[in-house]
């Protein structure tokens, strides 16, 4: 429906703007007349190019050279409604009651830049850098924060989106032709954030940006603001990249650029990983492979150099077919004046880049031979695309290729320092960048990929950057903001740090969202999900968190004694963190704390026995401040005995005489886990475990504490504190107590040598 509202009014502008031609030079009359009495009462007047394109929104024109943006130069707050501020560069700005309302404000850049009062209501920020962000007080009632308020539309003429360029003011940040540069990362090195000729990029749909940062040997992962995420080392150079599936493809090189030894051609080029690096197999695959792609069904496509081939694997990694791709000139042909050292006089192509389209069609980029091929599935070529004379009339060395999948126009990356750009047909349609370092210029560019929202990313081999680019006709602000149901999604926002004082977050979903050493201040949460969500060091003062979800959350040093109404109460904290945390005194009625990690948090004077169930398990107090806490009847026991089937697993029992319990059960349920194997059992290859969860009390302090008719079967009290304790009635079975300090202690509990009645 929102797509059909849009297409008419669209049709319905062009009706309108051609009738408004031919009515300005005569070509047509209209016997409608405007009363003057009358000045369009009834008729909203709508300045289609200044509400939708964003006329006059650019933040930075100076042409009064007095260094300040000439619209902060105003009084009063800015007005910056409804314009196009794509990945601008907003940072360290006072822009306090702006209007801000309807901008699309896509990956820009507000870091340090006070947006308090701010009216965002209806904006796009998905994607945008919102750290340390003042947003006390703004409004940002239906502010889009995934996406949903942009309307993908058919790409203007070139002419047209040239024109948008010029009437949207981007004219510093633009790139000639139809981009605007987001924004660019990496120098030259071999640390973090350095990159050493980078080779191939990819991105997944987390918006990650795994780059083949080839002469280091690893690939390096950004978040899309360019910080830095995580890296990978590998054996080999990395050269080429894909992302499906939640995993990683990459086809590696061992040697550098020198020719290949035997060695070299009997090791894995192919290898496929999980992203957290784990390698899950190895393809021997091509000789010299360059690029990869991944098709809709899982099969795997890699070009190698040597061969001119195109080889194809199913996803179990056996080959099912090699294409044979033909070269220029024949080899025989060494009397041939063409055959000089540009050209190689082969028999086959010199394949670098490969990418697919939804119909199973091959785009390949042929190095030497200066060629761009387009094959069907079979290897057929198809046509090779052809660079205009205005514009060099050939390609100089194509090192990759790209098909934007949200228009079908192919992107290709030049040792002419440009990118060449085509639509689906082979037919030319604009180029951008040029030799240089600065930014939109290239040095280079290898590596070439698109994500969903249309982002253009190059990864420069000789100026060792990533350089993101957007096409600025691919999306408008679509004009039905206001008719759209609002997103309820923060993935993608970076709000770290940021004050969102009194901000209206209710009913949003902030899954995975990281509100670590955030102003949360008076903030509205009802309804919000927060599972999963990080709050460390975060400043939750007067927020409502009763009733809320906050499962896997953590809050790692936050004080919930200032959290409204000082209460937790009905509120599911299951594997939540709590660490260095204060909940003292805090109203835990009917919460669900199994598996949750207390350690070192102030639980001082703390009921326990109002939570839900009575009932707490495998939960970690370590080094808590438990002192005068009550858990007179809680049942601190574990609850049930699991079992679960590890495959491959066999030989931690096998080898059982080398590996102590702590050794198998760590490398089954991972560190810091409270799990007691009660039976372990070999099944072939694989091992059925039977275990239970227990609460463990390790150097916790429980002075005072009462535990007086407790359950506490299993559990965990190593070097505790336990001067003062209640523990009569307590029932002990098989709970350690080892060095445990019991001084004072009423021991009048049951199944356990500690026991006064034992």
């Amino acid at each position: 429906m929102r797509v059909r509202l849009l297409s008419i009014l669209v049709v319905s502008l062009i009706v309108i703007i051609g009738l408004a031609f031919l009515i300005t030079f005569g070509l047509f009359a209209s016997d409608v007349k405007l009363e003057h009495s009358e000045p369009a009462a009834e008729v909203e007047q709508v300045d289609f190019e200044a509400e939708v394109l964003g006329v006059n929104c650019d933040p930075e024109i100076d042409k009064d050279g007095d260094n300040v943006p000439d619209n902060l130069d105003v009084e009063g707050s800015i007005d910056w409604s409804n314009c196009m501020l794509v990945g601008a560069n907003l940072s360290n700005l006072e822009l306090s009651y702006a209007n801000l309302s309807g901008s699309v404000l896509y990956g820009a850049n507000l870091y340090n830049t006070n947006l308090s009062g701010a009216n965002l209501s209806g904006s796009v920020l998905y994607g945008a850098n919102l750290y340390n962000t003042n947003l006390s007080g703004a409004n940002l009632a239906g502010a889009d924060l995934i996406g949903k308020n942009l309307m993908l539309l058919d790409p203007l003429s070139s002419s047209n989106s040239l024109e948008l360029m010029s009437k949207s003011g981007f004219t510093d940040m633009s790139i000639p032709g139809q981009l605007i540069l987001s924004h660019t990362f990496g120098t030259e090195g071999d640390g973090i954030m350095q990159l050493k000729k980078p080779a191939g990029i990819a991105v997944d749909g987390d918006g990650k940006i795994y780059v083949a940062d080839f002469r280091n040997n690893r690939i390096q992962i950004f978040n899309f603001d360019g910080s830095f995420d995580s890296f990978i080392n590998l054996d080999g150079r990395v050269h080429g990249i894909e992302i499906a599936d939640d995993k990683i493809y990459v086809v590696k090189w061992f040697g550098g650029n020198q020719l290949l030894n035997l060695d070299d051609f009997q090791k894995s080029h192919i290898e496929i990983l999980h992203k957290d690096g784990t390698k899950i197999s190895e393809i021997p695959g091509p000789s010299r492979p360059v690029d990869i792609a991944i098709d809709g069904f899982g099969k795997i496509y890699a070009t190698d150099y040597l061969t001119g081939t195109i080889q194809i694997f199913n996803t179990s990694g056996s080959l099912l077919k090699t294409l044979t791709v033909p070269s220029v000139l024949d080899k025989t042909e060494t009397t041939n004046p063409q055959c000089t050292a540009e050209i190689i006089c082969s028999k086959n192509a010199k394949l670098t880049g490969i990418t697919l389209d939804p119909s199973g069609n091959i785009y390949v980029t042929d190095f030497l031979n200066h060629r761009v091929i387009k094959l069907d599935s079979s290897g057929n070529i198809l046509f090779e695309f052809k660079v205009p004379p205005e514009e060099g009339g050939n390609f100089s060395r194509p090192t990759n290729i790209e098909i934007n999948d949200l228009t079908g126009d192919v992107f290709v990356t030049d040792n002419s320092d440009r990118v060449l750009v085509f639509n689906s047909s082979g037919n030319f349609l604009y180029t951008f960048g040029e030799s240089g370092h600065n930014v939109g210029q290239f040095s280079g560019p290898h590596g070439i990929t698109i994500d969903d929202f249309g982002y253009i990313y190059v990864a420069e081999y000789l100026n060792h950057r990533i350089q993101i680019f957007y096409p600025v006709d691919s999306f408008q602000i679509s004009p039905n903001i206001a008719e759209q149901e609002s997103s309820k999604d923060l993935t993608g926002t970076i709000l770290a740090g940021a004050n969102l004082t009194d901000v209206n977050l209710s009913g949003q979903d902030l899954s995975y969202m990281d509100f670590s050493r955030t102003n949360l201040v008076g903030a509205d949460m009802t309804g919000t999900i927060l599972d999963k969500t990080k709050f460390n060091n975060a400043n939750l003062k007067g927020v409502n968190l009763q009733n809320a979800n906050l499962k896997l959350a953590e809050f790692i040093d936050v004080d919930f004694t200032k959290i409204k109404n000082k209460s937790l109460a009905g509120s599911d904290l299951t594997s939540a963190s709590f660490a260095h945390s204060n909940l003292s005194g805090v109203n835990l009625s009917d919460t669900i704390m199994d598996d949750t990690n207390f350690w070192k948090a102030n639980l001082s004077d703390q009921d326990f026995t109002v939570i839900a169930n009575a009932s707490i398990e495998g939960s970690t107090f370590i080094e808590s401040n438990l002192s005068n806490s009550n858990f007179e009847g809680v049942n601190l026991s574990p609850k049930y005995e699991y079992s679960t089937t590890f495959e491959n697993k066999a030989y931690l029992i096998q080898q059982s005489e080398l590996l102590d319990e702590i050794t198998i059960i760590e490398d089954l349920f991972g560190e810091h886990t409270r799990v007691l194997i009660t039976s372990k059992e070999v099944q072939g290859n694989d091992l059925v475990v039977n275990y239970i969860y227990f609460n463990s009390f390790a150097k916790a302090n429980l002075e005072n504490a009462n535990f007086k008719n407790t359950k506490l079967w299993n559990a965990n009290f190593y070097l505790a504190n336990l001067t003062n304790a209640d523990l009569s009635g307590a029932d002990l079975r098989k709970a350690f107590f080892g060095e445990a300090d019991l001084s004072n202690a009423n021991l009048k509990c049951i199944n356990h040598p500690i026991c006064e009645s034992n």
